[in-house]
Formats: C-alpha cells, structure tokens, sequence
C-alpha cells in the first residue's frame, strides 16, 4: 500500500479503529502563533486517513557533541582535522537500549506493535503508517489539515502530550506542530541581452556594475593554483538546467546524486536563476573539482526539514522503508563541503525540530563535512531575529541580508567574544531581538551578493541574494581543501571555530557601512559595525 505522508489521503471505513485512549501527563511541543504563510483549513481531516508518523528517540552522549566537534574543530586543539568516522559516529550516539524498550512498550499497549512501528536502521527512529484517529489517542491531540500559500497542504496539530514515564526517551514526533513547507522560489531579475554572456565573465572592466567569476577572484585575491583537484570533492543542494551550464562553461558538469528518485531538472524555465546561480559560480571557482548535485525527488531540493537530505547521508538518523518506495538510506556519499542556499525563518520551526536537525548537521561537521548555508534576503527577522543559516553577504544596496540572533541556540563558545564585543557597543534600540546576550548570532561570515551575471533561458541575468554568496564560500573552503589534501591532511570540516580565532583576524575585509533593516517592518535591523 502507497501512502502519501501529510495530504489529502482517506481510505476505506474499515481502516483500523482507534485504540483506548491512553493517559497523558506532559506537553512535548505546543505551537504559539500559527507561521503566517499558513492558514487552517475548516475541513477536518477523516479518523481513517492515514500517514506515516515518525518517533524521534533520545540519543545517547547527545551532550556531548558539542564538546566532540569542538574537538576536532578547533585549530589549537590536539585532535585538530581527526574527524569522526560514520560508523564511530552511530554506535556514539545510538539511543540506549531503555529508551527503544519503553517506547516500545507504550506503543504496544496502544496498539501499534512491532509489526506496525518498526526502527530505523540506526536505531534512531521508530515509524510506521498509522490513522489519524490512532494518534489523536495516542498523543491526546487533534490533527487539523493546513494550507500554505504556496498552496502545499500539511497534516498536524497544536500540541502534542506524552505520558510522563515516555517523555525522557522521546525528542519529537512528526507530523505534529511542525508545518512543511516547500521551499520558495528564487528571485530573478529581469533577463538582458547575452550576446558576449561567457567573454565578460574573464573581464574585471564590468564590476562596477556586474559581478562576474574574474570579479570575485579580483575581489577575494583568488590566485591559488590547484594541486589535488580529483581528490576533492564539492556539493551543491541544487538543480540547474543543462543547457544554460552548457553556455556557461561546458567543462564543469557536475555528477548528480538522486535522493529518493530526485532527477535533474531539464527545462529551462524563468524560475531556474538561483539554481543555475549556485552550480554556476560553485563550479567556476573551484574548476574541475568532482561535483555532487544533491537532489531530493519532487520538485523540491531540501525540503524545509532537510529529513530526506539527511537521511540519504547518514543511515544512524535515515527511516525505514514504509511505503514500499525506495529511500536512500546512508547510501549518498557526502562530499567535504556541502552549499545550500535554501531556508527558512526559525518562527516557523518548533525548537525540538530545530535542535534535533542541528545535531544532525553537527555530527556531519564531526566527520569533516563544511555546511555552507545562506542566511536569506530579508534582514532581521521581525518576530524576533531569525532564519536559519550561517553564511551570507551583509550591507547589500538591493536587499537586507538576513542575520540577528538566534531564540533558539544558545551562544557558542567560539562566537562569545564577537558576538559580546558587538552588543556591548552596538545593541539594537528595538524590543523586538533577542537582548539575553546569550544567543548565537548569525551570519558568520559575508561575501559579496548582488548582480552576479548569471545564464538563465539561454540569456545573461543580473542576479541578488545570499543564494550569490553560499556557493563563492563553498568554493573558496573547497579551494582551501585542495591546498590541505595536497599537503597530505584532512578537510577543514566544521570551519566556525577557526574563522573567528586570531589566525584569521586579518583574512577578512570588515564591512563597516549599512544594515539589514527588514522592508515593511518597525524593527531598525542591526547595523555594520567596524570590528
């Protein structure tokens, strides 16, 4: 039996009939305001529809990871560049045998045996295909159908409660208060003439107005000659179209790495800008250096929750196969440096989601993985500062950056000085950011990101946004790789620590002038400050 998780799916009346209600004493999740892309549908969901329902179990040493990838992080520690191996990495962090037995337990006295609730490979999860009127029992809840505006409907609910002798074993379950969403389309500016779109891309005589691949190596004093090209490895989360990479520079195609049935996008189309933007700019960077296309199937790339990205990397956090379609488990080899230029606001994501993904993006730094994300385009978030991401161009002329600090992450020690320094000059005046002083502050580091030449529909296209500044980052990490792979070491991995310790005070420019005040909104964004 096929299922769709989280749509309009009914079946036959004689679908499996809820069970007793079970005794519930502690909320897990509770949704405040509902995000605003959303809106609540009046037509409630049948008790008989099916899903599939997915139990995140408490992992052990979880506390530690931190700790751990610190370790082998930062540049003065002794275990500096000795990543983690994946299957280390498994057995470290596998949930303990207690926890996988009460869970257990408590299903089965609900009615939902090993027959129906199965764990995945790695012992992480427990999931299985279930009825609405099921789980509305089993977490004492009701699950309501949701519309995004990008007309994506979701299954979830309010809230969520377990009983009290569970809840230390469980970190979150899903579908509940967590919405997903497909991501959002690029934004593209009007197409102009290309009649010399590939010669102005080895000129500097447009940078004033265009910014092309001879600009930024002018810009960031790129003259590295490459010496272990086919012993890197770069990763774009992206599609792109053929053709317009075909104009751009043939000899940089990437390989594609299909996750769940993900397939190359093959027409042209007006919204392929940001896609063609990242492999584009990656590749020319970083020429030659074998490249991985990270593509989930549907017509999304990374899907809000990164679950089907994650899955495919790492087989300790991957699913098992419910549905009887085939789910790549562990099975896509991760290259050293990983771009995405996807994201969303952290308001639209519940906190034990947000952890539970970050963890996972950590154990990929652990085994020498760099995760470039762009911040977004729209400045400081105005509910309260955030969207997820680490790297992106601030100051920009066309758009405010996104960046603030976190509600969600605590401050990391490599960032406590930086961050501090900042606050204790430069505090924004508005209510509405988070003033603890003990918040993880973002982005991390910035690149130029307006009005790259990009190949879209055959033409040459002005392009903005952070979606710009991830790929030239990764690029240049990836070129940094080349010089440490030639010199017989490791990947940088998990790059933060060393970007903001004393060796690398003077690699950077400091962009003093500007802000990433949010458009439409009262909040005043916070200001770039010399330091």
């Amino acid at each position: 039996m096929k299922v769709t998780p989280w749509l309009f799916v009914f079946v036959a009346q004689n679908a499996l009939a809820a069970p007793a209600p079970v005794a519930h004493s502690v909320t897990i999740e509770r949704r405040g305001e509902l995000p605003s892309a959303w809106s609540r549908l009046d037509v409630a969901p049948s008790p008989h529809q099916q899903f599939e329902l997915r139990i995140g179990l408490k992992q052990s040493n979880l506390h530690r990871l931190e700790e751990e990838l610190l370790l082998v992080s930062d540049p003065t520690s002794e275990a500096y560049g000795q990543h983690w191996t994946p299957s280390r990495l498994a057995e470290f962090f596998r949930p303990h045998e207690d926890s996988i037995s009460s869970v257990k337990a408590w299903l089965e006295k609900a009615g939902l045996d090993g027959s129906r609730m199965r764990a995945s490979p790695g012992g992480n999860w427990l999931q299985g295909v279930v009825s609405v009127a099921e789980v509305e029992s089993l977490l004492d809840t009701k699950y309501e159908h949701y519309k995004h505006t990008n007309d994506a409907y979701s299954l979830g609910c309010d809230s969520y409660s377990l009983p009290a002798d569970v809840r230390d074993h469980i970190d979150l379950i899903q579908p509940t208060t967590h919405l997903f969403a497909p991501r959002a389309n690029a934004r593209v500016s009007a197409p102009k003439s290309a009649s010399a779109a590939l010669a102005i891309q080895n000129s500097t005589m447009t940078c004033t107005a265009l910014t092309t691949l001879a600009c930024l190596r002018q810009l960031y004093n790129i003259n590295y000659v490459q010496q272990a090209t086919a012993r890197n490895s770069l990763g774009i989360a992206e599609r792109y179209v053929q053709s317009d990479f075909d104009i751009f520079a043939a000899k940089y195609i990437p390989s594609i790495a299909s996750i769940d049935g993900g397939n190359l996008e093959e027409a042209a189309n007006s919204t392929s800008g940001e896609s063609n933007l990242d492999v584009q700019y990656a590749c020319g960077l970083a020429p030659g250096v074998p490249t991985t296309l990270y593509q989930t199937t549907g017509s999304t790339i990374l899907v809000e929750n990164y679950n089907n990205f994650l899955d495919a990397l790492d087989s300790s956090y991957c699913n098992a196969t419910l549905d009887g379609t085939s789910v790549d488990c562990g099975t896509v080899k991760t290259t050293n440096v990983i771009s995405t230029s996807y994201g969303d606001a952290e308001d639209v994501y519940n906190p034990e989601l947000a952890n539970r993904q970050c963890a996972e993006f950590g154990k990929l730094g652990m085994m020498g993985v760099t995760l470039v994300f762009s911040s977004g385009d729209a400045g400081a978030d105005c509910k309260g500062d955030g969207s997820l991401g680490g790297y992106s161009e601030i100051a920009s002329i066309s758009f405010p950056s996104g960046g603030g600090l976190s509600n969600i992450f605590s401050l990391p020690s490599y960032q406590a000085t930086a961050v501090k320094g900042y606050l204790s000059k430069f505090a924004p005046i508005d209510a509405g950011w988070n003033s603890s002083g003990n918040a993880r502050g973002y982005p991390d580091i910035s690149a130029n990101g307006e009005n790259y030449d990009v190949i879209v529909d055959g033409q040459s296209t002005p392009e903005d946004g952070t979606s710009a500044s991830a790929p030239v980052v990764a690029a240049i990490i990836t070129l940094a790789n080349d010089a440490r792979i030639a010199a017989g070491k490791g990947p940088v991995g998990f790059i933060n620590p060393a970007l903001y310790s004393a060796a690398f005070k003077d690699a950077f420019n400091d962009i003093t002038l500007g802000s990433n005040a949010p458009t439409g909104c009262i909040a005043e964004g916070y200001t770039a400050q010399a330091g």
